[in-house]
């Protein structure tokens, strides 16, 4: 209980049925730096939270989660225990299949303030779901830069239930690419389909490289508009649009954008598209 740093990495590594009995990080209250990455993957079926992370300030590489199994993480629902930590160096990466079906929100990530490279959320299944009780950012306010890119992407039948932005009121600007990606074998799938517009990013201004949308089949069946992008003026290289968007018909809510660094490109079928009024 005494330890306060660790230089570089904390890693935790389990396979689906290892480690089912932690269900906090208490005993390590007085940590407060890690130098590296964060890093959990395989196991805690019975983690419900990050409990006795109190102290934790920031981590000076990347903050990562993968799941792998269907019981992975299954306790988690926020990231309660992690209050004040500030600064991601690296990357905050989500990687969830079969798994993290119960994580609501991003509650007890108030204090984050800065990602300094890419904030990543992938949800995948086979035959099953990913991060379906994930509905917005909630618990995100303070973060205002992402260094990197911003790339949520859904395979199948995950975050089904992801409707808005809200929670990232305060982002100003991304780094890099901004990427909403849905994908699947058949037109069942409902992955992103609660997602109607980009409501919550209403004071992002620029996005240093691509903005992209691409989606398959079914996915983003009722994404309508772009209604919260309204502050957003530059765009540093392409808008690409690559997906059968059949609820959109027009550009609003893109009224401020003044520049995009590179191409602009619509493929696939915007049935119901009938001007490019912003």
């Amino acid at each position: 209980e005494s330890l306060t740093s660790i230089g570089s990495d904390f890693v935790i590594e389990g396979s689906s049925s290892s480690l089912e009995s932690l269900t906090s990080f208490q005993g390590l209250n007085k940590l407060s730096t890690i130098g590296g990455s964060f890093k959990i993957s395989g196991g805690f079926d019975d983690l419900s939270s990050f409990e006795g992370l109190e102290s934790l300030t920031s981590i000076g590489s990347d903050f990562v989660i993968e799941g792998s199994s269907d019981y992975f993480l299954y306790s988690l629902t926020s990231f309660q225990g992690l209050n004040k930590l500030s600064t991601i160096g690296g990357s905050f990466k989500i990687h969830a299949y079969n798994s993290l079906n119960y994580l609501s929100s991003f509650e007890g990530l108030e204090s984050l303030t800065s990602i300094g490279s890419d904030f990543v959320i992938e949800a995948s299944s086979n035959n099953s779901s990913s991060l379906n009780s994930l509905t917005s950012f909630r618990g995100l306010n303070k973060l205002s830069t992402i260094g990197g890119s911003f790339k949520i992407s859904a395979e199948e039948n995950s975050l089904e239930n992801f409707s808005s932005f809200e929670g990232l009121e305060s982002l100003t600007s991304i780094g890099s690419d901004f990427v909403i990606e849905g994908s699947s074998s058949s037109s069942f799938s409902h992955s992103l389909e609660s997602l109607t517009s980009f409501r919550g990013l209403n004071k992002l201004s620029s996005i240093g490289g691509s903005f992209k949308i691409e989606a398959k089949y079914g996915n983003l069946r009722n994404f309508s508009s772009f209604e919260g992008l309204e502050s957003l003026t530059s765009i540093g290289s392409d808008f690409v649009i690559s997906a059968y968007l059949e609820s959109l018909t027009s550009f609003q809510g893109l009224s401020s954008l003044s520049t995009i660094g590179g191409s602009f490109k619509i493929e696939n079928s915007l049935y119901n598209l009938s001007s490019f009024d912003a």
